[in-house]
């Protein structure tokens, strides 16, 4: 005695079933990994007020910060705050993040200190 065999209807609809099955399971993938894939972000403000310059801002992605070199510590939202004195004049300042994969991004902050 053999088996039954399947109707074209109940293999297309095992087939289309299978298809959104792996649709949904590589679109949640994508989206799950795409914070990865987007790297580290950065958002810097400075603000100078008697002779003293505020540097701070907001990260995303970040393991971590430096300032000229110099780490500064982040908060656990990614913000960060760090006062620093400069000589007066045109002053340029690297702000450099770098995330857990080593991908770093830097951005240049100028300013004129009186």
């Amino acid at each position: 005695m053999t088996p039954p065999r399947k109707s074209f209807f109940q293999f297309r609809a095992s087939v289309l079933i299978g298809l959104c099955a792996a649709l949904i399971i590589v679109g949640y993938s994508f989206y799950a990994g795409l914070p990865y894939l987007m790297g580290p972000s950065l958002t810097v403000t400075e603000i100078t007020e008697n002779g003293e310059t505020t540097i701070s801002g907001g990260t995303a992605r970040v393991s971590y910060l430096t300032i000229d070199g110099g780490e500064v510590p982040l908060e656990k939202d990614g913000s960060f705050r760090a006062v620093r004195s400069y000589p007066s004049g045109y002053t340029a300042v690297q702000v450099s993040v770098k995330d857990r994969f080593g991908r770093t991004y830097t951005k240049t902050l100028s300013f004129l200190n009186n």
